[in-house]
């Protein structure tokens, strides 16, 4: 409880000493959701993702044009997995800290009851969710993860949906590379243990999704974003965006006759139910 404290306070702290340049007060953001009938590149098309480019205004006066992630995806086979940040750690401490991410409480909208990133509402809100933990990548004093999006007819089972199921056309997640091995951390899907981008993609289709993937820096947050060197959200925007999930995620428990005060609060699903022992096989730099 104390370390949950104290990182608590890391967090507010940054929101303040800490200054990313705003994107905006009110920042923009697409949906992930998609209807099982529909086809990925439908939304993409809405979103006017295809040959879109945007300005940079990060670092000089000069303004190069970037591409998004939708631009730069590509099948999983092709993908330079160099370009995922590479874990300075152990495999344990890679554990560890997807634990202290998953489970520490560092939404303060309510400050008797704070909350975590809404792992229970796997509907939509990736893009917010990443973004907090890329913020508490930060107070942990670990290196920043690459944000990793993936695009196609995407599919998980989930008891977190009364259809048990949630489709979407894009999902975005953070991840670290050990060796050559991708890690991905997602407890929206799997919530034990980090695991590896080949798992991540059956997880949500395999080969029927038509995934493809960009691996883009940290302060990417939706496929209208820059995949690189783009202008990074605010942390008070990261926050004030995934704040807007957390009325949905404590509906969806009531629901689905579950208790939100206990699962949003001190007893969520994987602490509750058996544990897994995570071994991670792959070789370290």
């Amino acid at each position: 409880m104390k370390k949950n404290i104290l990182f608590l306070f890391s967090i507010l702290a940054l929101t303040t000493i800490y200054t990313l340049p705003a994107q905006t007060k009110s920042p923009s953001y697409l949906s992930a959701k998609r209807e099982l009938h529909e086809h990925y590149t439908t939304h993409a098309f809405r979103a006017g993702l295809s040959g879109k480019k945007i300005n940079s205004q990060r670092g000089t006066g000069l303004k190069p044009t970037l591409t998004t992630p939708y631009e730069v995806k590509k099948p999983l086979a092709e993908l330079n997995r160099s370009l995922v940040p590479l874990w300075l750690g152990s495999p344990e401490s890679l554990q560890k800290t997807f634990e202290q991410m998953r489970d520490t409480r560092v939404l303060t909208q309510d400050p008797t009851f704070p909350r975590r990133p809404t792992w229970l509402y796997p509907d939509d809100g990736c893009f917010a969710r990443a973004a907090v933990l890329s913020v508490e990548a930060i107070a942990l004093e670990v290196n920043r993860p690459g944000k990793i999006f993936v695009f196609g007819d995407l599919v998980i089972n989930t008891p977190n949906s009364p259809d048990g199921i949630a489709s979407w056309w894009y999902h975005v997640v953070v991840g670290y590379r050990l060796g050559n091995e991708i890690f991905i951390f997602d407890p929206s899907i799997e919530a034990r243990f980090p695991v590896t981008i080949e798992k991540w993609i059956e997880l949500m289709g395999g080969e029927k999704s038509q995934a493809s993937i960009a691996i883009c820096d940290s302060g990417a947050f939706s496929p209208e974003s820059a995949c690189y060197g783009g202008t990074e959200m605010s942390i008070e925007d990261i926050f004030h965006v995934q704040n807007r999930y957390l009325e949905p995620e404590w509906s969806r428990l009531e629901e689905m006759n579950r208790d939100p005060i206990k699962e949003l609060g001190d007893s969520p699903p994987w602490l509750i139910q058996p544990t897994q022992e995570i071994i991670l096989t792959q070789e370290k730099k």
